[in-house]
């Protein structure tokens, strides 16, 4: 996986809370060059702490746990 800013074609859907956590985390170049795979992504210390934190939330919150079911 590749942003798109980096010229990626292959993409994947993230809620609007995920997408922009993932962005505010890394910048795009590390995206494309050290996390360029999901299994990367979720390993990093950053992400995992986020999924942990946000799995705990109430189906009203955010986007993600809206469409958790």
């Amino acid at each position: 996986m590749v942003p798109k800013a980096k010229k990626g074609k292959e993409t994947v859907l993230l809620c609007q809370d995920c997408g922009r956590i993932l962005h505010q985390f890394f910048e795009n170049k590390d995206l494309k060059n050290k996390l360029n795979t999901i299994e990367l992504i979720r390993a990093s210390p950053k992400m995992k702490n986020w999924i942990a934190w946000i799995s705990k939330k109430s189906n009203s919150f955010g986007v993600c746990m809206a469409r958790k079911k």
